[in-house]
């Protein structure tokens, strides 16, 4: 999910997972437009459920409710999140962070990602010249190995503490 300004600046905020739900704020509140673009990184096959459809089914449907508020939940826990990296962590810690989502949330408990780092960068608010020192700083613990176009996990208890750690 990526958020965008008007003048064409975009920052990615949040990687779904497969079977999320989003929009759901659009039906909730009423709204037509949304700063919110979601883009597909391979092919996906969407369904789209007209607002009133979708709200009848979120009344008549205590399972499918309860599966919207997980969603939306869950996604205002990732916003708090982030503003408490932003007032609370520096750019190594959030990089950390998220490597350990990414790692810990593959599919096949891969021990490598294919990600780029403009797009880590759009994870957590900083410049990409600044995340590629920081993940030389992660290499350089023994906690990933960078490679080209892949990072590779190395030892993830160590991502980890780094991850929950504070700088002040």
């Amino acid at each position: 999910m990526a958020v965008g300004t008007p003048g064409g600046a975009v920052k990615i905020v949040h990687v779904m997972p497969q079977g999320s739900i989003f929009g759901e704020l659009q039906v909730f509140t009423n709204l037509t437009t949304s700063p919110v673009t979601v883009t597909a990184r391979r092919p996906s096959l969407l369904r789209r459920t007209p607002h009133e459809a979708f709200r009848r089914l979120a009344l008549s449907d205590p399972e499918f409710a309860a599966e919207v508020m997980s969603s939306m939940s869950f996604k205002a826990l990732s916003f708090l999140k982030q503003v408490e990296d932003l007032a609370f962590r520096g750019v190594r810690k959030r990089i950390a962070y998220v490597l350990y989502a990414l790692f810990s949330g593959s599919a096949d408990d891969s021990v490598s990602l294919a990600i780029a780092q403009e797009a880590i960068a759009d994870l957590v608010a900083a410049h990409r010249v600044t995340v590629t020192l920081a993940l030389k700083e992660l290499q350089e613990a023994g906690m990933i190995a960078v490679g080209r176009g892949r990072l590779f996990l190395l030892d993830e208890a160590r991502l980890l503490a780094e991850a929950l750690s504070t700088d002040r």
